[in-house]
């Protein structure tokens, strides 16, 4: 019978019970592996008396910290289904399923319209950010779960002894595979960040002394523009969730003395590549090498397929015997160490003037002008044949300059009809670009057929 969630964190704590398993970083507060255990026991007899049974789906809504921990693990020790949501965003992130039960906000459960059980020995739903407009989800086993974890650990080489400092959120698929999995498998303790404040982080990792840090690129940018007292402790730090320019890579990497390590990965497969070579400066960006136990490869159309034990099978009906195999939305191909690298996302081409356009293009030409950080371009128009181009750029360029820029740079047809250029782009709480907002700024509504 196969190892479940429950079983792997029960021997994880019994092993390390009075070694600290999670810290605030707000409070200096900790808690032990044993203790925490015993909240989960706690939160797991609560939940029962409320109702909650095996094969459940129960949404979990609530910031990063040890709670999150104790409810995530209680539900597995009751034999419910997590499908784990940002707490803002929880009403998004649910929208249209009918396999949820119940919903967690604190310490309540209120009931949800739905199915009433899952089996199949799934522990986990994943649903896909909904801050895009349309939320996806996905169901995981335990053993799918374990393995994302183990394939992380060992491809990341995280040890033991290693302080995981944890701002990403815990329910966020990139949280779950460096964080959350790590921690219940393989005693692998966590530091739960303030919040995304440059000073906020910054004082974390210092006090902590976390040793491992995983990002996403619009931190690292910002914390390279900060001024430091340094930070010693820190042996690896993480970029993923978007495209890391290698300018930033190379400016934090310098400042700090820590090298930056791109991770590659989705909501569907879990991790997929992590580059462990150390790039030298001014060196393009790829996402590294697959990790082990994943499979990637790239089909006829130079798109990305990805086969591992982590990749989901419910509703798949693609396999190689317990393996699941995705083909991913990126379009990618290999350098000569065997690297990867992605060349923009199959879902973000649009028709105009009766030409193929990649929006990623667009948004590489941008880069180039002088004070553009970061771009996102969006076709405005999909109704007709053609389609009109808008930019958002971040940073400090003179809108004036950057339209005579793309002028210059790109034929009349490629030119993007709308410009708005903005100090910072908005985010999610994942730290993700908010596409409603930058939708908003191109002056639609959100909802429409452009998967950016």
């Amino acid at each position: 019978m196969a190892t479940t969630v429950w079983k792997h964190w029960k021997r994880t704590a019994a092993r390390l019970a009075d070694a600290p398993a999670v810290t605030d970083a707000g409070t200096g507060r900790f808690w032990s592996y044993g203790q925490l255990h015993d909240m989960a026991e706690a939160r797991a007899e609560s939940m029962h008396g409320l109702g909650v049974r095996p094969g459940h789906v129960v949404v979990l809504a609530r910031e990063n910290g040890a709670a999150w921990l104790a409810d995530f693990l209680g539900l597995q020790a009751l034999g419910a289904v997590v499908l784990p949501v940002d707490p803002q965003a929880a009403a998004a992130e649910t929208a249209g399923t009918n396999a949820s039960a119940r919903l967690l906000v604190g310490d309540s459960t209120i009931p949800m319209s739905g199915t009433r059980r899952h089996r199949n020995s799934l522990c986990l739903i994943k649903a896909t950010s909904g801050s895009t407009g349309v939320s996806k989800l996905y169901a995981f086993t335990d053993e799918q779960m374990l393995a994302d974890g183990r394939q992380i650990v060992r491809g990341m080489d995280l040890r033991r002894a290693d302080i995981n400092y944890a701002v990403i959120p815990f329910g966020h698929s990139y949280g779950l595979g460096n964080l959350v999995f790590p921690l219940i498998a393989h005693g692998i303790s966590v530091v739960t960040g303030r919040g995304f404040f440059p000073a906020d982080i910054l004082r974390d990792l210092r006090e902590h002394r976390a040793t491992v840090f995983p990002a996403v690129p619009p931190l690292l940018r910002a914390l390279s523009e900060t001024r430091h007292p340094g930070l010693h402790s820190l042996r690896k730090v993480i970029s993923a969730g978007g495209k890391l320019d290698p300018a930033v890579r190379d400016r934090f990497s310098a400042k700090f003395q820590v090298p930056v390590h791109n991770f590659y990965g989705s909501t569907e497969t879990g991790g997929i590549s992590f580059t462990r070579r150390i790039p030298q400066p001014g060196e393009p960006a790829t996402v590294g090498e697959p990790l082990p136990g994943v499979k990637v490869t790239i089909n006829r159309n130079g798109v990305v397929t990805v086969s591992s034990a982590a990749v989901y099978t419910r509703g798949n009906r693609r396999r190689e015997g317990s393996h699941g195999i995705v083909t991913v939305s990126d379009r990618g191909s290999f350098n000569a160490r065997g690297e990867l690298i992605l060349s923009g996302r199959t879902d973000r081409e649009v028709k105009v003037a009766g030409r193929r356009l990649r929006l990623a293009d667009i948004e590489s030409a941008a880069l180039r002008v002088r004070g553009v950080d970061e771009c996102f371009a969006h076709a405005l128009n999909t109704e007709g044949a053609d389609s009109r181009i808008g930019i958002v750029a971040a940073g400090r360029a003179d809108p004036v300059a950057l339209r005579q820029a793309l002028a210059a740079a790109l034929p009349p047809w490629a030119r993007p009809k709308k410009t708005v250029v903005v100090p910072a782009m908005p985010l999610t709480a994942r730290g993700k670009w908010c596409r409603p907002s930058l939708l908003r700024l191109l002056g639609e509504e959100p909802g429409g057929t452009d998967a950016d």
